[in-house]
């Protein structure tokens, strides 16, 4: 199973945007606040998480609450070598702004895409 964002900035009202967080599907980081202190430049971020830990690479990398900011293309938030019949993992969104960030409606489209393999 694989997620991306639909567009860059993931979230966006008129000329704002609140960015990508800085964690990265293959180094996910612990959550951290947006810090900067002009508007929509690291004022705002969105992110996610996966439970799985049997991603290829280091399989559970997303473990002990690590996040990874949206990208235009797909990243891996599942996988398993085997077949199954039913398997359950959890995804996690959030988005954070601070005071600095423009008010407005943001809106923003992420694509989840499981595909088996036979």
């Amino acid at each position: 199973m694989t997620v991306n964002a639909l567009a860059n900035p993931p979230l966006a009202d008129a000329g704002n945007n609140i960015d990508y967080y800085t964690g990265t599907n293959a180094a996910p980081t612990t959550w951290s606040s947006p810090a900067g202190n002009t508007a929509n430049t690291n004022t705002g971020f969105v992110g996610y998480t996966t439970e799985s830990t049997t991603l290829s690479g280091t399989a559970a990398r997303f473990s002990s609450n690590k996040w990874a900011g949206l990208t235009t293309t797909a990243d891996p938030v599942m996988y398993s070598l085997t077949g199954t019949t039913t398997t359950t993992t959890r995804l996690g969104w959030q988005a954070e702004v601070n005071a600095y960030q423009p008010e407005g409606q943001y809106t923003g489209t992420v694509i989840v895409v499981a595909t088996p393999t036979y």
